[in-house]
């Protein structure tokens, strides 16, 4: 007969982001900060170059980088504050 074992152990905790509401949903900074980026991106790529193709791509890019960098900073930034608060 198979019995079942329930185990305790904490759920690992996801770092908690400063955020703001949009559209009753909370959003992230640093994705935000990646969206406005690649608009501003792509709105002077296409002023400049004149071509989507280009603005597609440098916009995209742009998002990535913002997006990752922008991210490991903060979680970087909440692992040393909690880290901070919980001295071990």
């Amino acid at each position: 007969m198979a019995t079942m074992i329930q185990t305790t152990a904490p759920a690992a905790a996801r770092a908690a982001f400063p955020g703001v509401e949009v559209a009753g949903v909370s959003w992230p900074l640093y994705k935000l900060y990646a969206v406005g980026v690649a608009v501003v991106v792509a709105l002077v790529s296409l002023v400049m170059f004149t071509s989507h193709e280009v603005t597609a791509w440098s916009s995209a890019l742009a998002l990535l980088v913002t997006w990752w960098v922008a991210r490991f900073r903060a979680t970087t930034q909440s692992r040393s504050a909690e880290s901070a608060r919980n001295p071990e």
